[in-house]
C-alpha cells in the first residue's frame, strides 16, 4: 500500500475544488497514514544488530530510501499541523467576533 502524502507533486498542499483546505480530508490523510508510519518505524526498530557486509550495504541503501520517505511524509504532517493551527486560530478569532457580537446586541437590547 503507497502511502499517502497530502501533498501534489509540486509541493502544494491538497486543496478542495475552491481554494480551500478541508480539514477533515486533511484528518483523514493523517489518520490513513499512523498505521504505515507506526509499522515502519516498528521494522526500523526490530532491525538485527548483526549482518554481514553485503547485507549492511544494502540495508544502508533501503535506510537512505527510508530515512527521505520518513522525512517527506513528516514534513507533511508538520505542514499539515502548521495548517491545522493557522485554521484553528482563524475559527476561534471568528467564533470570539461572533460572540462579541451577541454580547453586545443583548447589552443593548437590556438598556
Amino acid at each position: 500500500m503507497p502511502l499517502v502524502c497530502p501533498h501534489r507533486a509540486d509541493g502544494q498542499l491538497l486543496t478542495s475544488g475552491d481554494g480551500h483546505t478541508d480539514l477533515y480530508e486533511r484528518y483523514q490523510l493523517l489518520k490513513s497514514i499512523k498505521p504505515m508510519v507506526e509499522k515502519g518505524l516498528a521494522s526500523v526498530n526490530d532491525q538485527s544488530p548483526t549482518s554481514t557486509d553485503a547485507d549492511t550495504a544494502s540495508d544502508e541503501g533501503a535506510d537512505s530510501n527510508l530515512e527521505e520517505r520518513l522525512s517527506h511524509h513528516v514534513n507533511g504532517l508538520q505542514q499539515v499541523l502548521t495548517d491545522l493551527t493557522k485554521n484553528t486560530k482563524a475559527l476561534t478569532r471568528r467564533y470570539s467576533q461572533i460572540l462579541e457580537q451577541i454580547n453586545l446586541g443583548e447589552d443593548q437590547s437590556s438598556s
